[in-house]
């Protein structure tokens, strides 16, 4: 995963952050459906692809729970250190993370032109 995205989590606000991370965890989910529908995937493969994307969801609800009230104590190196960790478990969910990455910041960066 790019350090681009460390870097780029990094210069959001608070409200911005919990919007980003609102479209990434659907973004993820998305992922999840096509690897759920991937005929050449086998059910064990798929099982596993969506363990670790979920380990990434999870955390995403936790950090935008914490934000909301004010009380997020993690830093965003740490998330993106967890993130890069449970790609390393199963590198096959390393494009579905890097697509909801960069599709998340191009859906923030169009919600910010509209207002």
């Amino acid at each position: 995963m790019s350090k681009k995205y460390l870097k780029r989590i990094s210069l959001l606000n608070d409200n911005e952050k919990i919007k980003f991370y609102e479209l990434l965890t659907h973004k993820l989910t998305v992922s999840i459906r096509a690897i759920i529908y991937n005929k050449e995937t086998s059910s064990k493969e798929k099982l596993d692809q969506v363990k670790w994307l979920n380990e990434i969801m999870h955390e995403l609800v936790q950090r935008t729970s914490r934000l909301r009230l004010g009380c997020n104590s993690r830093s965003d190196k740490e998330f993106y250190e967890n993130t890069k960790h449970w790609i390393l478990q199963n590198k096959s969910i390393r494009e579905d993370v890097s697509w909801a990455f960069s599709s998340s910041f191009d859906a923030l960066k169009k919600n910010k032109r509209k207002k």
